[in-house]
C-alpha cells in the first residue's frame, strides 16, 4: 500500500512537472497564453511598396492579418482616405489563432508630373481595445505618359486689353509615344502656336 501511495505520488509529480515544462516551453515558443481580448497582428507588415508602375494600370495587394488573442476579431469596417483606394476583407470575424487577408487597390488615375510620389492608406477598424484604428498603406512611383503645367489656363482680361500670354508645359516620360497633332481653342480671339524643345 505504502509503494502504491508512492508510485502514485512519483506519477502525479511528473506529470504535472510535464505540464509545466509544455506550458513554459509554448510561451517561450509563442504558443502559449494569449491576451483575454482580440489582438490584431500583421505578421507581413502594413506597408506595400509596389515600385514604379505606368500611370492607368492599377496597382492591387493583398495584406494578411491575423488574431493573436484568446477572443473573436471582429471587423468592424474599413475606410480608404480617397476614392482612387479600395479595401475589402476575406472574413468580418476571426477565431483565436486565425488569418485573413484584407485586399487593396489603389488607381492612381492621371497624374501631373512625369513621375511622382504615390500613397493610399486604408484603415481597418476592429475590436482590438488597444488598435481599435490600423492602417495598411501601399506606395511607390507612377510613371506618366504626358504631364502638362498648369492644368488649366484662364484669361481674366479687361475689355480692350491686348498682348496676354499664358504659357502651358508639357513633357512626356516616353518621348517616342508622344505626338501631338492638334491644338484647338474655343474662341477666335485666342492664337495657339507651340514650339517643340527637347
Amino acid at each position: 500500500m505504502a509503494n502504491t501511495k508512492r508510485l502514485l505520488r512519483r506519477s502525479l509529480t511528473l506529470w504535472i512537472l510535464g505540464v509545466v515544462l509544455l506550458s513554459g516551453l509554448g510561451v517561450i515558443l509563442g504558443y502559449g497564453i494569449r491576451p483575454k481580448r482580440p489582438v490584431l497582428f500583421f505578421p507581413q507588415g502594413q506597408v506595400w511598396d509596389f515600385g514604379t508602375v505606368e500611370d492607368g494600370k492599377p496597382v492591387t495587394h493583398k495584406f494578411l492579418f491575423a488574431n493573436r488573442g484568446s477572443i473573436p476579431l471582429r471587423i468592424e469596417r474599413l475606410k480608404t482616405g480617397c476614392s482612387c483606394t479600395s479595401v475589402t476583407t476575406s472574413r468580418n470575424e476571426l477565431a483565436p489563432g486565425e488569418d485573413a487577408v484584407v485586399e487593396m487597390r489603389y488607381d492612381h488615375g492621371q497624374d501631373t508630373t512625369v513621375t511622382s510620389e504615390a500613397f493610399a492608406r486604408a484603415i481597418i477598424f476592429t475590436n482590438d481595445p488597444k488598435n481599435p484604428a490600423a492602417s495598411v498603406e501601399m506606395q511607390g512611383r507612377v510613371l506618366t505618359a504626358v504631364a502638362w503645367a498648369p492644368l488649366s489656363v484662364s484669361f481674366f482680361c479687361n475689355e480692350g486689353s491686348t498682348g496676354l500670354t499664358k504659357e502651358v508645359a508639357m513633357c512626356a516620360g516616353r518621348p517616342e509615344e508622344l505626338r501631338v497633332e492638334e491644338v484647338s481653342v474655343s474662341s477666335n480671339k485666342i492664337a495657339v502656336g507651340w514650339d517643340i524643345t527637347s
